[in-house]
């Protein structure tokens, strides 16, 4: 289950303030934190934005199932 609301209720906040911040709709929002439905991923990085929060930190659903690629620098031949 997503933890938008507990993290929303956090703030002090409605479902409207938080629409109005995000510039989205407060029905869709209460979706989301009912598990009605489940965000596009540019809408739930845009939330997990907005708290400064990784995205499965809210959406559990977005969870990685592999570890982060490491990096590798290029070599100058």
């Amino acid at each position: 289950m997503c933890h938008l609301k507990k993290l929303r209720e956090k703030k002090g906040m409605t479902v409207r303030q938080l629409g109005s911040d995000l510039g989205m709709s407060p029905s869709a929002l209460s979706n989301y934190e009912q598990g009605i439905r489940t965000p596009r991923f540019s809408t739930a990085n845009k939330i997990a934005e907005y708290f400064n929060l990784p995205i499965e930190e809210i959406f559990p659903a977005y969870q990685r199932t592999a570890p982060y690629p490491k990096h590798t620098t290029a070599s100058k031949n």
